[in-house]
């Protein structure tokens, strides 16, 4: 029976035992690319425009699942900008500080939800 709190790719990877861990590979490949965007988006010039974009778009689909998979990507950007850090323009400041606000935030809810 799928899991409705996960992507469709994940559904198969749960019901067919034999293909789990080649199904989980190549899902989590995804974040390997996605380093890889990032990586090359923060790169002189910072597009931080695309990068904004692109994390927003994988937030949202972190969110469409059970777990909270809307952090990895947040991680992600982090280490990317991080890497490309210049620490003489305040461009690239105000960036990882949006980051690390949202991450921030992000981790305030979710334990802010065990307290009851």
């Amino acid at each position: 029976m799928p899991h409705f709190d996960t992507l469709p790719d994940a559904w198969l990877a749960w019901d067919v035992p034999a293909l789990t861990q080649g199904v989980l590979a190549i899902v989590f490949g995804r974040f390997a690319l996605l380093f890889l965007i990032f990586n090359r988006l923060s790169q002189p010039p910072i597009r931080s425009g695309w990068i904004a974009v692109l994390l927003a778009g994988e937030t949202l689909l972190g969110l469409t699942g059970y777990f909270a998979g809307f952090r990895e990507p947040l991680m992600i950007a982090a280490m990317a900008v991080t890497g490309a850090l210049d620490r003489r323009k305040v461009k690239h400041w105000v960036v990882l500080g949006a980051v690390g606000v949202v991450m921030l935030a992000a981790g305030v809810g979710s334990q802010s939800d065990d307290v009851v």
